[in-house]
């Protein structure tokens, strides 16, 4: 990832951080009062654990000088509303959420100068302005979403974090995010120490000189800011090949680019990487990186975002319209809004966008559909009011504020060769062992136990021609086939075969520049590794279940992936379903059966899942064997989640062979007994 390179010195850990700020309070004499300041979103146990550790003779949490929670929210309800998106902007400061009678008691208790004095939290800088050292833990947007998505944080004052993640969102957006960017701006041109929060446990920290002159190279040159993706409920399959991201998920649907009110942006110091949010880079070169023309319309807020949006393997993107500039000052309280394009990259044969009202629709008619949508969940007959225009690669589309759009879907195709692609630490080792890299399989990844029992991992030494085809298809709701809630049909197609290859000739006794063949790039062998065809179908039967049902005919070449056994062809049947009594209890079930004539014969597989959230969940299951051994590979757990950290405990029989997760394959033992795992996610 390009990075901005600072001479200069970082200090990374808490351990090397503590000793660094130990020393300059060491090198002054008499009573100090220290400021960290604080944007929303980090970790104020971790902050306030490793800060007091400085033994400071006080230590005072702003969280303690605040209005109450209940105050708080009701000075936000007004710009908040109920409305799970929409909000209206609040400019609110620091001083409104503060007691004021318990901000003139901190500010007098100060006065008195005796020992060193640390006020952490949020307003800190405003509590006390002229500091003696000033420190600023920062974060950026993007990463304080994916801890509201775990339950990690609290808005400022309030005590949310069981909230929704697009509740988190709001609250962010409309009134805690301008608050601390506004304090932000104030404090960035004299702090001391900047710390970068990102990584859990692992914080750096650089002096404010570093940091400013870092922001100062980065607004000269060009720069590149720290992309993040994420799945949408449309999302496709194109970005994961392209960008080499997670075959696990589902689908990616965002890559957010150039967007700096939520990206990061890297600062190199002393080969280390610095995350600071992108936005500081504006807030502090605001001119020199706008330009005054583009400063003076739209202030210190950067005027482009620029992202990826994949519906290829996937749905059609959400319709949607962005407000004319009146519209949205008036109602969001914003003043500029979002005019856009669309660049194809890519598209398949069937590619649509969706753009513009048809002539001569009646706009009282079709707010009415669209609310009937909303009320009834029947749906909005989109193609009866919204242009639809074929689409092709590198189209581009104008889209104009106050326009009606959306890119429509297509299907997903992929082809894959590898050959010699094995890397080990050990060239002397055969089968699976010391591999550095893990080619993930072209085949997809099962999360059912008997879909998953005879995983495929790529043959990187041996080579093979992978085959790889998904498509779906959505029943819309309150039809023959969709029902009240629509039907989701998902068929995937995995096909993975050898590489042709011809025997060369020896030339005294040796193969100088093979590895004893030849082979044509494009044919295809004849012995086949792996073959996966699935049928998935998404079905919600009332507000409350849903059942996913899944057949699968599998074929495995054991003899090629573990060394003996044979090719094993297999019928799997798979059904699920889901309780949901409530938002913190729900109930999964799990009913599974795989048929064959090969290795061990059949299976039965059932699995029953309470879920307590946000803490618990209870688990039992049993895999059986009715085939070759009748053996029952029982299992009973509990496990313990509580924010990064995820404890389980349990009793049951594990099968040896082979697992497989994220394209990383590993031999399992047999054992019986009791079982104990802990993880914590950095």
């Amino acid at each position: 990832m390009p990075a901005t390179v600072v001479d200069g010195t970082l200090w990374k850990g808490w351990e090397s951080i503590r000793k660094r700020l130990a020393e300059v309070h060491a090198e002054t004499n008499g009573s100090q009062v220290w400021v960290v300041e604080c944007y929303q979103g980090v970790h104020h146990e971790e902050l306030m654990r490793e800060l007091q550790a400085l033994a400071p003779d006080r230590f005072i949490n702003t969280r303690d000088l605040f209005k109450s929670a209940e105050d708080i929210e009701a000075m936000t309800y007004p710009y908040l509303t109920d409305d799970r998106l929409f909000g209206r902007r609040a400019h609110f400061s620091y001083t409104d959420f503060l007691d004021e009678e318990k901000v003139n008691a901190c500010r007098e208790s100060l006065r008195d100068g005796k020992g060193w004095a640390i006020v952490y939290g949020h307003a800190a800088a405003e509590i006390v302005p002229a500091p003696d050292k000033l420190i600023y833990a920062d974060m950026a947007r993007w990463e304080i979403q994916m801890r509201s998505r775990r339950k990690e944080v609290n808005g400022l004052g309030v005590e949310n974090r069981e909230e929704a993640p697009s509740y988190h969102y709001k609250r962010g957006y409309f009134i805690d995010w301008i608050v601390c960017d506004n304090l932000k701006k104030k404090v960035l041109p004299k702090v001391d120490y900047w710390l970068d929060t990102h990584i859990v446990g692992t914080p750096k920290m650089i002096s404010g000189e570093i940091l400013k002159e870092g922001l100062e190279k980065t607004a000269h040159t060009p720069f590149r800011v720290v992309p993040f993706f994420d799945p949408a409920p449309w999302g496709g399959q194109w970005m994961k090949e392209v960008c080499d991201l997670d075959k696990k998920q589902d689908n990616f649907g965002w890559c957010f680019d150039c967007v700096p009110e939520e990206n990061s942006l890297y600062l190199k110091v002393a080969g280390e990487l610095f995350e600071i949010p992108s936005n500081d880079l504006v807030f502090y070169k605001t001119r020199d990186l706008l330009g005054g023309p583009v400063e003076a319309r739209f202030g210190q807020d950067f005027p482009i975002r620029f992202d990826f949006l994949d519906t290829m393997g996937g749905g059609n993107l959400s319709l949607q319209v962005h407000p004319v500039t009146q519209y949205i000052r008036d109602t969001f309280g914003i003043y500029y809004t979002q005019d856009e394009s669309y660049y194809l990259l890519d598209a398949e044969e069937d590619a649509t966008v969706y753009l513009g009202l048809k002539t001569g629709v009646n706009p009282d008619e079709m707010i009415a559909a669209l609310n009937e949508s909303q009320q009834t969940g029947k749906p909005f007959d989109t193609e009866k009011y919204v242009n639809k225009w074929p689409a092709k690669r590198h189209d581009h589309y104008l889209i104009p504020a106050g326009t009606v759009h959306c890119s429509g879907a297509s299907a997903l195709v992929q082809v894959k060769r590898s050959e010699d692609m094995s890397y080990r630490s050990q060239r002397s080792m055969v089968g699976t062992s010391v591999f550095i890299n893990n080619m993930p399989a072209f085949a997809y990844q099962h999360t059912y136990a008997l879909a998953a029992l005879y995983p495929y991992a790529t043959q990187a030494a041996k080579g093979e021609w992978a085959f790889q085809g998904e498509f779906g298809y959505s029943f819309k709701r309150n039809t023959a086939l969709g029902g009240k809630y629509g039907t989701k049909l998902k068929l995937n197609v995995s096909h993975i075969r050898s590489l042709d290859k011809d025997p060369v000739e020896e030339f005294n006794g040796s193969t100088y520049g093979t590895d004893g063949y030849k082979s044509k790039f494009f044919k295809v062998g004849g012995e086949t590794y792996y073959q996966d065809i699935n049928l998935q179908m998404e079905k919600k039967l009332t507000k409350a279940f849903k059942l996913n049902l899944m057949y699968m005919n599998q074929r495995y070449n054991k003899d090629v992936v573990e060394g003996h056994g044979g090719t094993i062809k297999s019928n799997i049947a798979v059904a699920e379903g889901k309780y949901q009594f409530n938002k913190k209890l729900t109930l999964r079930a799990e009913a599974q059966y795989l048929a064959t004539k090969q290795d061990e014969g059949d299976w039965t597989y059932g699995l029953l899942e309470l879920s307590v959230l946000p803490y618990f969940m209870f688990t039992v299951s049993d895999m059986w064997n009715n085939g070759a051994t009748n053996l029952h590979y029982y299992m009973g757990s509990v496990t313990f989640n509580y924010k990064a950290h995820r404890l389980m405990a349990g009793y049951g029989r594990t099968r040896a062979g082979y697992n497989c997760s994220g394209g990383v394959c590993r031999y399992v033992p047999a054992s019986r007994g009791f079982q104990v795992s802990y993880n914590y996610n950095f």
